[in-house]
């Protein structure tokens, strides 16, 4: 009970932006004789999620490869969590770089989904959302927009979060489709505005400062990146933050 606690509280820690001290606590957890194979799961599984969000690529490949062995020993493995391991393992494999593989881990893992009636879920709508990601990073703009469509239909009006209006919109503004994905951007920002969710919001305004940029208004560019420092200053991101610098480009 104390480990699925530790192990509970060390993802909290991870979200919260606090990677090193997740690992560690999570590391710890992996380090005990006798660890059970539900657990061993878990905790590979969870550095695995947080190794991917802060760009760990080495671990989290490691961590996914490992969650996915402890999990197949095991008699009866859930298999909700099987998709969602398998999932981790497609976006480790996309930040090595290994697109084919990464791809047909996420097929997998969303046909594993449908097997088991979770086809229609909010997790197989973060599932596309995320493979959508992989796609586009990897220069594939259209299948992007059709996984990113594909998960906001899902989603439906009540389920449609900025950061699916933001990925869709990158993928078209990827295809040269400007005005669409200006439009896309507009529609994630005013909703992250809505929802106060600032991540989101900072990524709308970069996008249509891009979009201005293509045109050629350097006016307008320099007024959304503007929009963005302020809003990353008034959530307390330093200078430096990435999204910050990005004022600095033009």
């Amino acid at each position: 009970m104390l480990d699925l606690v530790v192990i509970t509280r060390a993802l909290a820690v991870g979200w919260a932006g606090r990677y090193s001290e997740a690992r560690t606590a999570l590391e710890a957890v992996l380090a005990r004789p006798g660890l059970a194979a539900s657990r061993r799961t878990e905790a590979n599984h969870y550095l695995a999620m947080l190794a991917s969000a802060n760009q760990d690529s080495d671990a989290a490949l490691r961590h996914a490869e490992s969650a996915l062995q402890c999990l197949r020993t095991q008699r009866r493995p859930p298999r909700k969590l099987e998709a969602s391991v398998i999932t981790a393992l497609g976006a480790a494999c996309s930040l090595q770089g290994r697109v084919a593989e990464a791809d047909r881990h996420f097929a997998a893992a969303y046909e594993l989904q449908q097997a088991l009636g979770q086809g229609s879920s909010a997790h197989a709508v973060t599932l596309l959302n995320n493979w959508a990601v992989i796609n586009e990073r990897a220069g594939d703009a259209r299948r992007a927009q059709e996984l990113s469509e594909r998960a906001l239909e899902l989603a439906g009006r009540d389920g449609r979060s900025p950061f699916l209006l933001l990925n869709r919109a990158r993928a078209l503004e990827s295809q040269g489709r400007c005005d669409e994905a200006e439009d896309g951007y507009n529609e994630a920002a005013a909703l992250a505005a809505e929802r106060a969710t600032v991540p989101a919001l900072m990524a709308a305004h970069l996008g249509l400062a891009s979009i201005q940029l293509v045109r050629g208004n350097l006016d307008g560019a320099r007024a959304n990146l503007a929009h963005v420092d302020e809003v990353g200053a008034g959530v307390g991101l330093s200078p430096t933050h990435p999204q910050r610098v990005t004022r600095l480009w033009i």
